[in-house]
């Protein structure tokens, strides 16, 4: 005997069993009267013990990959084919595989958004207690409840998790000092509010305080973060040459002292808000930088603003 001949012998003496699929709540024919809440649909009379299988077997590709068919979905694909509907059958099963697919791909997205949050939550709390040099990629895996892989598939390594939290602390603290000078007025006014908002800023946003102090006074100087601090120190020397230019329109449209060096000016802008901002951070109880802000402003601006 042959192999198809073997083949057609056996699954003649043992057929594959048929599951049996939902029942339907009405066939093509005979609609079936209404029933109460939790009353088995029943079945007309037209209805086969297995009916249902060959919408099941269609189904088992898609159910596989997740599509997750609802009962009255099936349903409907049974009807159509019974009715032999192929076109609306392709048709519904394409509408429900692409709202399984989209379910299934916006519920991952955010799922690897929170542990992405959760990652650098963790990571910050641990940093500021142990500091970055004595922090271990366990210990941030511990404290955010996952492991070590999650935090190499979402960021690399601990560098990777420090370098995110500066740069989006950084860019916290470039938007408030942008709507600062967005907001207009003298040269005064507008010196004076960028050190009002960014000391406002830090003792209200206590995300943000950590992650500058953590930076100032608990990163060390670890051979792997020599590439962030080269470049926060390109990024600080950008900074002075725009204060630079600032000071320049402010002494030649009359509002600043003329007898005062720009850059000089400059500097010493940028020296007393981190100055300020770093007494602050290494004692908080002292003072209230936020409450101290306008009279600590006006020292500076005075000293340089022409009379």
């Amino acid at each position: 005997m042959g192999l198809r001949a073997q083949h057609r012998h056996r699954h003649h003496l043992h057929p594959r069993p048929r599951r049996p699929g939902p029942t339907p709540t009405e066939c093509l024919r005979h609609p079936l009267p209404a029933r109460a809440p939790g009353q088995h649909p029943g079945r007309c009379r037209c209805h086969p013990q297995w009916a249902g299988y060959g919408a099941n077997y269609l189904l088992d590709g898609d159910s596989r990959r997740g599509v997750g068919l609802q009962f009255e979905q099936e349903s409907n694909l049974e009807m159509l084919v019974r009715a032999g509907d192929n076109y609306r059958i392709r048709q519904l099963l394409t509408t429900t595989y692409i709202h399984g697919s989209m379910y299934y791909m916006r519920r991952t997205k955010e799922e690897a958004a929170q542990t992405r949050q959760a990652l650098l939550d963790a990571a910050l709390t641990v940093f500021s207690k142990q500091g970055y040099q004595d922090t271990r990629l366990q210990d941030i895996a511990e404290a955010a409840g996952v492991t070590r892989g999650a935090i190499y598939h979402h960021f690399g390594g601990k560098s990777q998790l420090f370098i995110t939290l500066i740069k989006e602390a950084s860019e916290q603290i470039d938007a408030v000092i942008g709507d600062a000078i967005a907001t207009g007025g003298s040269f005064a006014e507008v010196n004076s509010r960028v050190l009002v908002n960014s000391w406002t800023y830090l003792e209200e946003n206590r995300r943000f305080s950590e992650v500058v102090e953590l930076l100032n006074f608990k990163s060390g100087r670890s051979p792997e973060l020599e590439e962030i601090i080269l470049q926060l120190m390109e990024e600080q020397r950008a900074q002075v040459d725009l204060v630079v230019g600032y000071m320049k329109m402010g002494i030649e449209q009359g509002e600043l002292r003329a007898d005062l060096d720009p850059e000089i000016i400059a500097r010493a802008f940028i020296a007393y808000q981190n100055g300020v901002t770093n007494l602050w951070l290494a004692d908080r109880a002292a003072f209230s930088i936020k409450e101290s802000a306008s009279a600590l402003a006006a020292i500076f601006v005075q000293g340089v603003t022409a009379m």
